[in-house]
C-alpha cells in the first residue's frame, strides 16, 4: 500500500531496530541515523541536527512513540535509537 519513498524509509527505521542488538562499536548504528536524515531531509522537510535531536528524544520520552518503537524492535529499542541519534548529533557538534 506503500508509496516507493515510504518503504524505502520504513527500511532504514527496521534497519536501526535490528543494528540495536547487533552493533557493539555504534559505527553502524551513526551510518544508518545520518540515512534516516538525508531521507527526511529529501522526502519530507530540512531535518537539521536539533530537529534530529529532538525526533529521538520525542522516540524515547513514553507514549505511543516509545510504545510502538519498542513493540517493534523489541524493549529498550527507542532508547537505543534516541541515543544513537544524540551521539551522531554531538559528534556532528564537534565536527563543526
Amino acid at each position: 500500500m506503500g508509496t516507493q519513498t515510504e518503504n524505502k524509509g520504513f527500511g532504514q527505521s527496521t534497519c536501526l531496530c535490528s543494528v540495536h542488538l547487533a552493533d557493539k562499536s555504534g559505527q553502524q548504528a551513526l551510518s544508518i541515523v545520518r540515512r534516516i536524515q538525508d531521507f527526511i531531509t529529501e522526502n519530507l522537510y530540512i531535518c537539521s541536527d536539533k530537529i534530529l535531536s529532538g525526533l529521538g528524544k520525542m522516540y524515547s520520552g513514553g507514549g505511543d512513540f516509545t510504545k510502538n518503537i519498542d513493540e517493534y524492535g523489541g524493549e529498550g529499542t527507542a532508547e537505543f535509537v534516541d541515543k544513537a541519534i544524540q551521539i551522531y548529533c554531538e559528534k556532528n557538534e564537534e565536527v563543526e
